[in-house]
């Protein structure tokens, strides 16, 4: 989708007066982190057959982003999101127009072509809102698990839909290998998972957030609920979803807190690098390509699915603290993918951090 990022602080779509064009969009913002780094990374999605599209697919194959599994569709317009800051410097999204092309992706169009040559797929929990593309990333993510491609998936998830899409979101976990989610959605999770369980030990002004619509000021409760929630708790959440859903990697990111691995055999906390911070949107996605770049290239076994099932110890921590350092400097800019590092500026972060 084409995003439209408003430069004015604290100020709602009719009070902004000025906005930023950027390439947006969860799995093309993952697409290009890697094809900076150096993995090869092609991306399937539709857009319009209109200058929004247009510009999408320019920005993409000028970062080195295979395009042929593009679909343009002259039926529906590109996609589009206008991202706003709160007072509270949180992040609020208004996506445009209802029935766009990105959500038009069809079972039909998942071809044997799609899949052919692929070590790993990653999808988002974003892109099962709605048939018919809920469908056929469904159909995407079963056809990868039978050819024993690595499937990623974040569990991101717009809490207000309705039951088929968070069925959909459990059944992509179900088949993932890799989970990503952040706190929120890490509690939202193990809400659903276990919907007879006491979370006593969750503050109140997170679990209402699922309940009631949130407004700036409940948000901003949360949040600071949210940085006082004990490792403890985090811990236990994380070992429910990953009994639950038994991926060989859940990763949990935790903002300025850092990020938590979670296998059959360990727990890793990886300390979060400090950088000069413009904003945050983006980072989880820059988070998502650091670590599977990382363990593409660290991969020396017969395939990359040994190579995840035995993730552990060293390699483990080395992927996450790749993925941490991705995600730290992409926060250098205001737009999801425009500073999205390459290689040499993740090892001078490594350097200056003494992490080399």
């Amino acid at each position: 989708m084409v995003d439209w990022i408003s430069t004015t602080r604290g100020a709602g779509f009719i009070e902004a007066e000025s906005f930023i064009k950027s390439l947006g969009g969860n799995a093309a913002n993952v697409a290009i982190g890697l094809s900076r780094l150096g993995s090869k990374s092609s991306l399937l999605a539709k857009v319009g057959d209109d200058v929004q599209g247009r510009y999408l697919l320019k920005v993409l194959t000028d970062e080195g982003v295979d395009v042929e599994n593009i679909i343009t569709d002259g039926h529906y317009p590109t996609a589009q999101c206008y991202v706003f800051t709160t007072a509270d410097d949180d992040n609020t999204f208004l996506n445009w127009p209802s029935g766009n092309a990105a959500q038009k992706l069809t079972e039909t169009e998942i071809t044997d072509r799609v899949l052919e040559g692929k070590d790993l797929i990653h999808a988002t929990g974003i892109s099962l809102t709605s048939d018919p593309r809920r469908s056929a990333v469904i159909k995407a993510l079963t056809e990868a698990a039978e050819r024993d491609i690595v499937i990623s998936f974040d569990a991101g998830f717009p809490t207000g839909e309705g039951k088929e899409a968070k069925d959909s979101v459990k059944r992509a976990m179900s088949l993932a290998d890799i989970i990503k989610v952040n706190l929120l959605e890490l509690i939202y999770w193990n809400r659903q998972i276990n919907p007879d369980k006491s979370f006593e030990s969750i503050p109140e002004e997170i679990t209402n957030l699922y309940d009631n619509p949130p407004s700036s000021g409940h948000e901003a409760c949360a949040e600071r609920a949210l940085d006082q929630l004990p490792l403890s708790v985090i811990e236990e959440l994380a070992t429910s979803l990953f009994q639950r859903f038994e991926p060989s990697v859940l990763i949990v990111t935790l903002a300025e807190r850092g990020s938590l691995l979670k296998t059959s055999t360990e727990s890793r906390s990886i300390d979060v690098f400090r950088v000069d911070t413009v904003a945050g949107v983006g980072a989880g996605d820059a988070y998502m390509a650091g670590f599977l770049h990382n363990i593409l290239e660290s991969c020396r076994e017969a395939s990359l699915k040994d190579h995840v099932s035995n993730l552990k110890g060293t390699a483990l921590a080395d992927a996450g603290k790749f993925g941490s350092a991705v995600g730290a400097l992409t926060t250098r800019s205001i737009s999801a993918h425009a500073s999205l590092p390459d290689r040499m500026e993740v090892e001078k972060l490594f350097e200056a951090a003494g992490s080399l």
